[in-house]
């Protein structure tokens, strides 16, 4: 892991989320020593049985609070609890890694 690159506080909003009330939107704190670097950001969900249920997969760019959304979360996501976890990785291949969790009703 490296500290040339930092994703920090990442948190879902809604949470719980109530599936089909609005588009679900996981924010983070993205600190990059290079801010016109951009920065691949995947995003992995864990059931509570440790499955692997779904991933997403984005760039952002520079550095400062990014937004992901997601949409259609009733296709991989049911009531329950769910282990996020969030890596991210620049164009010299450092990382930084994050998790979170989330609560589905």
């Amino acid at each position: 892991l490296s500290s040339i690159l930092q994703l920090n506080q990442p948190l879902f909003y809604p949470n719980p989320y109530i599936l089909g009330s609005e588009a679900l939107k996981l924010g983070f704190n993205l600190n990059v020593t290079e801010a016109s670097q951009s920065t691949k950001i995947k995003v992995y969900f864990f059931n509570a049985l440790g499955q692997l249920i779904y991933t997403q997969e984005k760039v952002k760019d520079g550095t400062g609070y990014k937004i992901m959304t997601f949409e259609q979360t009733s296709s991989f996501l049911s009531p329950g609890v769910y282990l996020i976890k969030i890596v991210a990785t620049d164009n010299n291949g450092n990382q930084s890694i994050g998790t979170t969790k989330l609560g589905v009703h």
